[in-house]
Order: C-alpha cells, then structure tokens, then sequence
C-alpha cells in the first residue's frame, strides 16, 4: 500500500478480496481470546496490568486469557475510575 491516504484508498478500491483478507487476518490476531468474557478479574490480573514493569498487552492477553481490548479497558477504569466508552 502507499504512503498517503489517496493511494491507501485506489489500492483498497482496486483489490477489495486482498483488502478484506488483510482486514481479517489483522482482526483474527488483534482480537485476542474471550474465554473469560464476564468472569471477574482476579487481584493477580489487576495487579500484573497495574505493574510498571508489565509485559505487553499481547503477552498478557495469552497469560490471563482475557482480549487485549478487555485489558486495556480495565486499564482505563482503574486509572480514571470509570469507563471510557
């Protein structure tokens, strides 16, 4: 793709197959797992998202088995005190 918005946009317009399977090959590894979707956070995942010296969201989307999006959004509501959405 190119470096500007134009170009981005004659690309997507002249392959739209190789655009919606780049799109979903980005979603399927950005999505993470919800296998604990609704489940309560434990003191020890609150405390590894809280810690300075964490590891990556995507390193800890795989430890805890949470999405990065749920990861980032607990972040968000610990440090504001409420949702951002």
């Amino acid at each position: 793709m190119g470096g500007s918005y134009a170009a981005t946009k004659r690309w997507r317009e002249r392959y739209p197959k190789k655009d919606a399977l780049l799109k979903a090959s980005y979603y399927k590894r950005r999505s993470g797992s919800n296998l604990r979707e609704g489940e309560p956070w434990l003191p020890i995942e609150l405390a590894l998202i809280r810690d300075p010296n964490k590891p990556s969201d995507p390193m800890i989307s795989r430890m805890i088995a949470r999405s990065i999006r749920a990861i980032q959004d607990m972040r968000s509501i610990l440090k504001n005190g409420r949702r951002h959405w």
